[in-house]
């Protein structure tokens, strides 16, 4: 463990080895931010980000879970930088520990991975933000500034527009739950969104036209709608078809 010459002597911390770097726990009451991140040269360059900083204090690095834990628990930092990829570990199955031990802590995600599932995997345990390592030092800092305002960041617009087809995903599923929809009469609303009349769509199901007419009155109770065109716009418009 690798103390800062200006630091306060400070207890011995379980679990946290030779590599762990450790800072010093406060000053001045600026806000204190924690990096889990394995990367030594990542890391430098958050040491230099942070050196001149008013607002936020750079107190240390954890390079795995056991260093993680244990600074968390010590330094009780304002904001934690997680990468995702970690040795021996995925940042990411870390996010609920660090926020038991410290549960006013925002965690920030800062990984050089831009896959949808750990994006949504992150934002799903209620990360503040997520951050890609070649994201500007300047907006590293705007993002922490944020996040402290208690708002959420997402890095890139792609990142952001996966977000965005996702809640609509779920919102759609939701939609389709509360509205009791079958998959059956889905594929009858979008077959009536083609043009197709009770006849023809009784044709492509395989069912009498009569059916297919029960099964249209059945549809627009659930949609609380009088008629064919009613329901097909009440169906685009909740995102079903």
């Amino acid at each position: 463990m690798v103390l800062d010459e200006r630091a306060q002597p400070v207890h011995v911390l379980d679990g946290v080895g030779p590599d762990a770097v450790l800072r010093r726990k406060d000053q001045g009451g600026r806000l204190r931010v924690l990096a889990v991140e394995d990367h030594p040269l990542y890391y430098d360059g958050l040491q230099l980000l942070f050196q001149d900083e008013d607002d936020f204090e750079l107190v240390g690095q954890a390079a795995n879970r056991a260093e993680a834990v244990a600074l968390t628990r010590h330094c009780q930092p304002h904001i934690i930088l997680l990468d995702i990829e970690l040795a021996g570990a995925n940042g990411l199955d870390l996010v609920s520990q660090l926020c038991r031990i410290c549960p006013g802590a925002k965690i920030v995600v800062v990984t050089g991975h831009s896959e949808r599932d750990y994006l949504m995997s992150a934002l799903q345990l209620g990360v503040h933000a997520f951050l890609q390592k070649d994201t500007p030092g300047a907006a590293i800092l705007g993002a922490l500034r944020t996040v402290v305002r208690g708002e959420r960041v997402i890095g890139q617009a792609e990142a952001l527009t996966t977000v965005l087809v996702e809640f609509g995903r779920v919102l759609r599923e939701r939609e389709l739950e509360r509205r009791g929809l079958t998959d059956q009469e889905i594929e009858i609303l979008q077959l009536a969104a083609a043009g197709l009349n009770n006849k023809d769509i009784g044709v492509q199901q395989f069912w009498s036209e009569i059916t297919i007419k029960r099964k249209m009155q059945g549809i627009y109770r659930k949609l609380d709608v009088k008629g064919r065109a009613q329901a097909v716009a009440e169906a685009i418009r909740l995102g079903i078809i």
